[in-house]
């Protein structure tokens, strides 16, 4: 047993600094690059054995180990401590989550924050600086630093005070409150970036081939589910050449941890508009390049309700497992602005005549 020093803030923003008791996990003699700091290491702690069993988006978090200063961040006895903090600073709107692992989300998202694309970062920043401006009119509105109020304040009802300060800290607040599963809007709209920056990971791992863990999912049989993977359709393979030449079948499939995830994600889209899956993989109004390779963005109007949707698709190449399949990876439904602005910002790879 070790401990180390805490530093944090409360509710009203004062500094605390903490004891806390810090439990050692085992040594593993291993080579590998610390997925949160990022450094080479020679030896280290196995992150499933620290880690909740809970936590299940291990598609964020390349290899699974860490190295020993970043496993002190997740004592089980550091969150004993947190998890009596964390519901007041939640109601206080000082962080954007009240789970008890909030900390080690927030944590986590730093070291993702630093693995996304500069588009990606980009239409992060520009929520960011949107919702700070929109807190700034309301602060104004209510008569400024006579309100009594501040801006962080207005800031933390759209997600929290701290994810205020700049746009590290309102990635991994808005991360923080995406992993829990309890997201606000704008944690939404972070979400649908990150869904097309780590569109080729989000399968449930213990469904992949360990040499290829790449999101495309093996069928024995193309008009039968494996474990949890259902037929869905076919795609023209020639109108997805734009995304690849290189694609080796026409079958795409979907797994249950998908549809979860869907249902978790966007709730009621893939119980309304999930019928819609076949007629969408195979007619395309736009394929739009995503931000990972081998994978397709598919924007897709439903004439009947005129409804609008964007969909994932990674593609199988000659580089994966032969068994493999195309695979959805997620769906939503989309309102006209969101529609416009990725055909306004995104390459259009190919449109529907």
């Amino acid at each position: 047993m070790s401990s180390l020093l805490y530093r944090t803030r409360d509710g009203n923003g004062n500094d605390i600094v903490k004891e806390i008791k810090i439990k050692e996990f085992p040594i593993v003699k291993k080579d590998f690059k610390c997925p949160i700091c990022h450094k080479e290491q020679n030896q280290g702690n196995e992150m499933k054995k620290i880690v909740s069993s809970n936590f299940t988006d291990w598609g964020y978090i390349d290899g699974d180990m860490i190295c020993t200063e970043c496993s002190r961040l997740f004592s089980l006895y550091f969150y004993s401590y947190y998890e009596k903090k964390a519901e007041k600073l939640f109601a206080d709107n000082w962080n954007a989550s009240k789970d008890k692992y909030g900390t080690f989300y927030h944590e986590i998202g730093h070291a993702v924050w630093e693995d996304l694309s500069s588009e990606a970062k980009s239409q992060i920043s520009a929520i960011y600086e949107a919702k700070k401006h929109e807190a700034y009119l309301k602060w104004m509105e209510a008569g400024g630093s006579s309100s009594g109020m501040s801006q962080a304040d207005y800031f933390g009802k759209t997600l929290s005070r701290y994810g205020a300060t700049n746009k590290n800290e309102f990635f991994s607040e808005a991360f923080a409150q995406i992993m829990s599963g309890r997201m606000r809007p704008v944690s939404r709209q972070v979400n649908q970036i990150l869904q097309e920056q780590y569109a080729s990971v989000q399968l449930n791992k213990n469904l992949l081939d360990k040499s290829a863990q790449s999101g495309i999912i093996r069928v024995e049989n193309s008009r039968t589910a494996v474990n949890d993977v259902h037929f869905i359709g076919k795609i023209d393979v020639e109108k997805y050449k734009c995304v690849t030449s290189d694609i080796i079948t026409d079958e795409v499939v979907i797994t249950n941890k998908q549809i979860e995830h869907i249902k978790e994600r966007h709730p009621n889209d893939y119980e309304r508009f999930g019928s819609y899956f076949k007629e969408i993989v195979a007619n395309p109004d736009y394929i739009i390049e995503a931000n990972k390779p081998n994978s397709a963005l598919i924007l897709k109007e439903i004439q009947e309700g005129r409804e609008k949707f964007k969909t994932i698709l990674r593609v199988i190449t000659s580089t994966d497992n032969p068994d493999f399949k195309n695979s959805i990876i997620t769906f939503m439904k989309i309102d006209d602005r969101e529609w416009n602005r990725i055909i306004k910002n995104k390459k259009i790879l190919y449109k529907s005549e």
